[in-house]
C-alpha cells in the first residue's frame, strides 16, 4: 500500500501537479526504493527512523540536456515551499521526529540512493554521492502538516509497471523534443541562408 498526497503548489515550469507519495512500512519502502523514477526526490528524517517520502517532478521538468546519472539537476528545480512541505510531512511521519520541536531532514534524488541488499536491513539506504544530499533543519509546523494530511489517499499500484510506462513515456518525450529542436534549427538555418541570398541579390541589383 502506498499513501499519496497533493502538494500545495504546482510546478512553475508547466503548472503541473507534483506527485507526493510514501510507503506504509519498511517492506513497502523496499519496493519504492527498487521501482523509483529518475524524476523522484527522496526525503527522510536524518539519523532517526521515519517514513520514506518521495516527491515526483513532472516529466518535462525532470529532463536534463546534459548526462546526469544521479539526477542532481532535480535539486534546483523544486520550489522552496514544496521542499518545506515535504520536510514537514516526513518529520510528522517519524515516531521520534514528530515529538521534537525541530529535527534534521535529508533529501537527495532517488537515483542517488544506494541499496546493498546483502548488508543493509529492510528500508535502509546509503548514497552513491554524498555531495548530492542536502540536510536542513525543520521546525514543527502543525498547520502545514494538517493541510498536507488532509489530502492523503491510499492506493495499491503496480510499481514495476508504472516505472516501465514512465520510461517509455520519457523516451517518447525526448524524441519529440529532439525533433522539435532539429526542426527549429533547420528553420533558423534556412532563414539565415535566405537572408544571405537576399543580401547578395540586393548588392548585385545596386551595381
Amino acid at each position: 500500500m502506498v499513501f499519496y498526497f497533493t502538494a500545495d503548489a504546482k510546478d512553475p515550469q508547466n503548472d503541473e501537479d507534483y506527485v507526493v507519495y510514501m510507503g506504509a512500512d519498511k517492506w513497502e519502502n523496499e519496493q519504492l526504493i527498487e521501482w523509483g523514477w529518475k524524476s523522484d526526490v527522496w526525503f527522510h528524517v536524518d539519523g532517526l527512523s521515519s517514513a520514506h517520502v518521495y516527491l515526483r517532478l513532472p516529466l518535462a521538468s525532470a529532463q536534463s540536456d546534459e548526462p546526469d546519472k544521479r539526477c542532481g539537476h532535480l535539486m534546483d528545480r523544486i520550489p522552496e515551499g514544496v521542499i518545506e512541505d515535504m520536510c514537514q510531512l516526513v518529520k510528522a511521519n517519524s515516531i521520534e521526529g514528530c515529538k521534537k520541536t525541530s529535527c534534521m531532514v535529508v533529501y537527495t534524488p532517488w537515483a542517488n540512493l544506494h541499496k546493498d541488499e546483502t548488508t543493509m536491513q529492510a528500508g535502509a539506504v546509503g548514497f552513491h554521492d554524498c555531495k548530492l544530499r542536502v540536510v536542513r533543519r525543520v521546525d514543527k509546523d502543525r498547520q502545514a502538516v494538517k493541510r498536507i494530511e488532509k489530502t492523503r489517499r491510499e492506493a495499491h499500484p503496480d510499481l514495476q509497471q508504472e516505472r516501465l510506462a514512465y520510461e517509455r513515456e520519457a523516451v517518447t518525450w525526448r524524441k519529440a523534443r529532439d525533433r522539435d529542436t532539429r526542426g527549429k534549427r533547420l528553420a533558423a538555418d534556412k532563414e539565415a541562408r535566405d537572408a544571405a541570398r537576399r543580401e547578395v541579390d540586393e548588392t548585385r541589383a545596386a551595381r
